[in-house]
């Protein structure tokens, strides 16, 4: 088997490429159904990049860095009939509008946003997050 055979048969481990850990935590914390919104996952043309939902197996909406401010006020309209599973944000630069975005849907009794490598996973059901090696990850509520 050459190479390219090679290459195209390993299976990657989650736990060292971040979108694949995010997902997985996605995938295994939210009804199958459900729909997740992503922000602030890169910038530029690449911020519509669907690599989180396409790897959840979820619908989402992956929210370009240029339109954040016409859907922070109910983005999970935008997806259509699916129920709100998960919001990401792997950004800190919209810290503020991130936060007011959490705030609107959260039960501020209950933290729900965890923090996983380096992006903010809000999972409205979940009250704590297990990650695929075994760390436990305690929530908080809001991006820091």
């Amino acid at each position: 088997m050459g190479f390219y055979g090679k290459a195209v048969r390993l299976q990657p481990n989650i736990m060292n490429t971040w979108n694949l850990a995010i997902a997985d935590v996605i995938q295994r914390y939210t009804p199958e159904n459900s729909g997740i919104v992503v922000f602030g996952l890169h910038s530029g043309l690449s911020s519509i990049s669907p690599e989180i939902p396409y790897f959840s197996q979820r619908k989402g909406f992956t929210v370009p860095d240029w339109a954040e401010d016409r859907v922070e006020n109910d983005p999970a309209s935008h997806l259509g009939p699916k129920g709100l599973g998960a919001i990401v944000f792997c950004s800190r630069k919209n810290r503020e509008r991130y936060n007011r975005i959490i705030r609107q849907y959260a039960d501020p009794t209950k933290p729900r946003l965890f923090s996983v490598y380096g992006c903010y996973v809000w999972l409205p059901q979940t009250p704590t997050v297990v990650l695929a090696d075994g760390t436990s990850i305690a929530p908080t509520r809001f991006i820091e």
